[in-house]
């Protein structure tokens, strides 16, 4: 009788270990948990790993800078001292007038792969192929249109000015299509679990029936 990933894991019987753990995909469950960095900031961020991208921070403490001492994790742009949230693009930011140089980070990462793909668009729009869905650009390039090269990613869900780029509320890849007038990208994003051919979230995937071992 088939059983779930976690029922085998639980059992820990070493004959069926070491498949499980491969279908469980435990260096992605492994990935997901808290992250602890001490890392220089330049231009206000911390530029992370396209496979480490930052979907929450938990925890900051600023060593070095204008403003030293604990911040408080936000979702949007910083705007007050000590506002400390992740960009569009998944890095860590501070705000400008705070001056950070070094800080320790306690941060969630996104699951999900890392996808690269060129794709056209369409009224200021470039569907992910495969039916995935977008949650964090990584980054995005204009390869045909009125105003091409790289483009700044935003907040999901916010609207593009020139020059830059979003993931949509559906998940998919918006561009300005007024001035940017952009008829093909190439774009590297964080694509959603379970969407299209993206492979299945990891507690999913973990409660799911298995071939029995």
């Amino acid at each position: 009788m088939s059983r779930s990933l976690r029922t085998i894991l639980d059992e820990a019987n070493p004959n069926r270990t070491d498949p499980a753990l491969r279908d469980a995909r435990l260096g992605s469950h492994l990935a997901r948990v808290p992250r602890t960095i001490r890392a220089v900031v330049t231009g206000n961020k911390i530029t992370l790993p396209n496979t480490a991208k930052c979907e929450q921070v938990l925890n900051c403490f600023v060593t070095a800078g204008g403003v030293t001492g604990r911040f408080n994790p936000t979702y949007v742009t910083p705007a007050t001292t000590k506002d400390v949230a992740p960009n569009g693009a998944g890095d860590i930011v501070f705000l400008g007038a705070d001056a950070v140089t070094e800080a320790e980070v306690t941060y969630l990462a996104f699951e999900g792969e890392v996808v690269a793909e060129s794709l056209a668009v369409v009224a200021g729009v470039a569907t992910p192929s495969a039916g995935r869905k977008a949650q964090c650009i990584i980054s995005a390039t204009g390869t045909a249109g009125a105003v091409v090269g790289a483009k700044t990613p935003i907040l999901r869900g916010a609207a593009p000015a020139t020059t830059q780029v979003a993931v949509s509320l559906l998940g998919l890849i918006a561009f300005n299509s007024g001035t940017d007038a952009l008829t093909a990208a190439d774009v590297v994003y964080l694509a959603t679990p379970g969407q299209g051919s993206a492979k299945a979230p990891l507690g999913t995937n973990l409660d799911a029936v298995a071939s029995p071992y």
